[in-house]
């Protein structure tokens, strides 16, 4: 466990630090990121969202990623949307491709809830496989690479206004990637991409044109019978936690075990059990980072 700018660890039961502005939160782990990968646990989506902006305006060649919670309740039969799906495959991915990859790596930063603390993800290396990247100019073969997109969990539709939507029309396929904030519209000419164009949502109108697409899968990896921690995925990062993401933690298992009663082998199918939880905790200390955690000096 990296220790470098930290502060004598706490327990695991221990009650959260004070949650501290986002300015001067993210001052702090920017420090921390100078020397070391972190991941840290926001009370909340909201203040996760804030705490990345906040640190993608200092974190330089470093990578910050935003892991959120699924948004599927436990034990519920229908399945987490597509666009949440997106993100959390896509950041997981590009962690293990930063800590894997050949060179010197950039530092990682994961951001991320309690309530994504309180689950279990497939292991790192069912992160391995890249997702299709267009190109212009590349050849491609627009109905086998829509049925290449519908195995990645991609939807046939007529209006594709949605993440993990596509539909293909004539020579063109309209596609939401599901870790994307936009639709895009993909030209084929002459058996090759022949433009990649963004397009809004609600008027279906282009704006502009990109070299490359990137289409992030919309499934995640099976959990299978190993399924691991969100720490698993980031296992030499320093570690630190709002005020509220232990609570929150608590309250969704507390919610799991209500829906175990009703549906036990759907509800805990994915969940971190707490003891499962303070185990990892004892072999991967939380590290306070020395600047905005705590309370303050009297």
């Amino acid at each position: 466990m990296a220790t470098a700018a930290t502060q004598p660890a706490p327990e695991p039961a221990r009650a959260p630090a004070a949650k501290r502005p986002v300015g001067e939160l993210a001052a702090a782990l920017l420090t921390g990121l100078e020397t070391d990968d972190l991941i840290f646990l926001a009370a909340d989506e909201v203040r996760a969202g804030e705490i990345v902006r906040a640190l993608e305006g200092g974190a330089g060649d470093a990578l910050v990623l935003f892991c959120p919670a699924s948004d599927a309740l436990p034990g519920d039969s229908a399945p987490p949307s597509p666009a949440n799906v997106g993100q959390r495959a896509s950041a997981l991915r590009r962690a293990r491709a930063a800590l894997t990859g050949e060179g010197r790596r950039p530092r990682v930063a994961l951001v991320s809830t309690g309530e994504a603390a309180a689950r279990l993800y497939p292991p790192p290396a069912r992160f391995d496989a890249a997702p299709p990247l267009l190109k212009v100019g590349q050849p491609i073969e627009l109905d086998a690479f829509a049925a290449g997109l519908e195995e990645l969990g991609y939807i046939p539709d007529d209006r594709v206004d949605e993440p993990g939507e596509l539909a293909v029309r004539g020579r063109v396929i309209d596609v939401f990637p599901a870790d994307s904030g936009q639709p895009y519209r993909i030209e084929e000419a002459e058996g090759a991409v022949a433009a990649i164009r963004p397009y809004d949502a609600a008027t279906q109108l282009t704006s502009g044109e990109c070299a490359e697409l990137e289409l992030g899968r919309v499934s995640e990896p099976p959990i299978g019978d190993d399924g691991v921690t969100l720490l698993d995925h980031l296992p030499d990062a320093l570690l630190a936690a709002d005020a509220g993401a232990e609570d929150r933690r608590r309250r969704f298992l507390a919610l799991a075990a209500d829906a175990a009663k009703r549906r036990p082998k759907r509800a805990f199918k994915d969940i971190c059990p707490d003891a499962r939880w303070t185990q990892v905790l004892g072999a991967h200390p939380p590290a306070e980072l020395a600047l905005g955690f705590g309370e303050p000096p009297p």
